[in-house]
């Protein structure tokens, strides 16, 4: 039953949202659309799953488990998701001549790892969480962990930064000479 009710649901959602979109001049949104198709109709789904073990009334740690996974899974359906809609704006942003001075070619891939951390650190702390671990004093220790590296290597990473901006800015091109004393 919640197959069907999450087909129907999703079916009408990207029907309206296709025609909404099928009014504007860039394919972009019709992308992003075909994107959260999938996760739409799958969070459905495993809404009506979890509503069904709600109704059968399982034993607790049965129903911790099968919820468990369910956030689990749903979690990492969206963390794909989140994924691809980094690589569509990233695509985007250098196939069409759009002036975003900050990502061009050659900081793409900064822009893309920056981006599959930040998902992956998100989607980790949502999958700890769905299997109601406290992570508040890994929270913690990761904080005191990173300010002592901050101390302890300051030099390196302030030459990190250094090479992240001068590849920001793109002061020089491939092919430049560096005359140094």
């Amino acid at each position: 039953m919640s197959i069907l009710a999450a087909k129907f649901i999703d079916l009408v959602f990207t029907r309206i949202l296709q025609k909404i979109t099928s009014k504007t001049k860039t394919d972009l949104d019709d992308r992003i659309i075909s994107l959260l198709h999938k996760p739409i109709f799958y969070s459905l789904f495993f809404v009506g799953i979890s509503l069904a073990t709600e109704v059968l009334y399982l034993p607790k740690t049965i129903n911790f488990i099968i919820i468990g996974l369910i956030k689990t899974l749903a979690v990492m359906i969206w963390a794909g998701t989140g994924l691809g809609f980094i690589n569509l704006i990233l695509k985007w942003s250098t196939e069409s001549k759009r002036n975003i001075r900050i990502i061009q070619t050659h900081t793409l891939p900064l822009f893309d790892n920056l981006g599959k951390i930040i998902i992956i650190s998100a989607a980790s702390y949502f999958i700890l969480l769905s299997w109601n671990i406290d992570v508040t004093a890994w929270l913690a220790s990761a904080g005191i962990i990173a300010m002592v590296l901050g101390f302890a290597a300051k030099d390196t990473l302030a030459n990190l930064f250094a090479g992240i901006f001068i590849m920001a800015d793109a002061p020089y091109k491939e092919g430049d000479y560096i005359n140094l004393d």
